[in-house]
């Protein structure tokens, strides 16, 4: 599927016209069909107006990927302190100076453990029950 195509069948799934779709995006009706027929593309700026108001990422558009948003399914930002305790494990890590036994010990080993952690957590959103409660 093209950007043209995405473009169409999100703004379909949305149950709005190609002139309310032009309104939210800030373009007329017929930009928005000269994008659905493919005979326009978007500027990247627009391509960005168009991901965040269709709810989708810019590589789904542009045919990157086939998973419409990954970053719509978060459970939640991180909080302050969530992020201060990262900080804080990260900066040890890397000056060699480990918090405890258990943290990596060299850039190597903090890249691999956050890879980890990114895959764990794909693999959570990508299971059919969508139970993340592990």
């Amino acid at each position: 599927m093209d950007l043209s195509e995405r473009i169409a069948q999100r703004r379909k799934a949305m149950k709005l016209s190609q002139e309310k779709f032009g309104e939210i995006v800030g373009k007329s009706q017929r930009t928005v069909a000269a994008w659905e027929a493919g005979k326009r593309s978007p500027s990247f700026e627009t391509l960005c107006i168009l991901a965040d108001a269709l709810g989708v990422s810019t590589d789904y558009l542009l045919g990157r990927t086939e998973i419409p948003n990954i970053y719509a399914d978060t459970k939640k930002d991180p909080s302050q302190e969530e992020l201060e305790r990262a900080k804080e494990a990260a900066t040890a890590a890397l000056s060699g100076d480990p918090v405890n036994q258990d943290m990596p010990r060299d850039v190597k080993q903090l890249s691999a453990l956050i890879e980890q952690i990114v895959d764990q957590a794909l693999d959570k959103r990508s299971t059919p029950s969508g139970d993340r409660s592990e």
